[in-house]
């Protein structure tokens, strides 16, 4: 009897303590979601007052989330002034819209991340990939950070345009999973193509 009631006591003590374990990574993760809502609330109030004068959307789709930047302008996601090529890709030299016979070229899709927002013109991951390429290559690459959209679902749609129209041999996605998850929430579209998708 002695020898259960302690058995008893210390399997109540242990559900005690995963219970406690259990709340406090529940509190974790609703703090982290509560933070993420606040931060999206005010990137919204603060990125829709902005005037959108540095893109264009993309009418087909009706959605707020599906742009893109002015081909050869000077565009400001940020703070930071950012060189938009030809055909709207963040770039600071133009492009042909099909690639060089001897040029491998690489279509590069991410949220700020892979803009590279509150970074210089040739400090964004597509320029040092490509700069890293062709370092020690017979062969040239070319690496275009497309600048378009936010989330997987915004970059799919474009995917379905521009693998026509620049003819790449890789697409490279940056996925965030802290907020382009989130982010595909936030986005709607009315738009529907050909075949009844978006």
């Amino acid at each position: 009897m002695h020898k259960g009631s302690r058995l008893n006591h210390s399997s109540g003590r242990l559900k005690k303590a995963l219970l406690y374990l259990f709340g406090i990574f529940i509190g974790i993760i609703l703090f982290f979601c509560i933070c993420e809502a606040m931060l999206q609330s005010v990137y919204l109030i603060r990125d829709f007052k902005k005037p959108k004068t540095h893109y264009v959307l993309q009418e087909k789709y009706k959605s707020p989330f599906l742009y893109k930047y002015k081909a050869s302008a000077i565009a400001y996601p940020v703070d930071t002034a950012t060189k938009i090529n030809n055909f709207s890709m963040r770039r600071t030299e133009d492009i042909s819209e099909v690639p060089e016979e001897n040029i491998t070229r690489i279509l590069s899709y991410g949220d700020s991340i892979g803009l590279g927002v509150w970074m210089n013109d040739g400090q964004d991951y597509a320029t040092f990939l490509e700069k890293l390429l062709n370092q020690d290559s017979s062969h040239r690459y070319e690496v275009l950070n497309t600048a378009r959209g936010c989330c997987p679902s915004i970059y799919a749609l474009h995917l379905k345009s521009d693998i026509m129209q620049f003819k790449p041999q890789i697409v490279i996605m940056e996925i965030e999973l802290s907020n382009d998850l989130t982010d595909e929430v936030l986005v709607h579209y009315k738009g529907k193509d050909e075949f009844g998708l978006p």
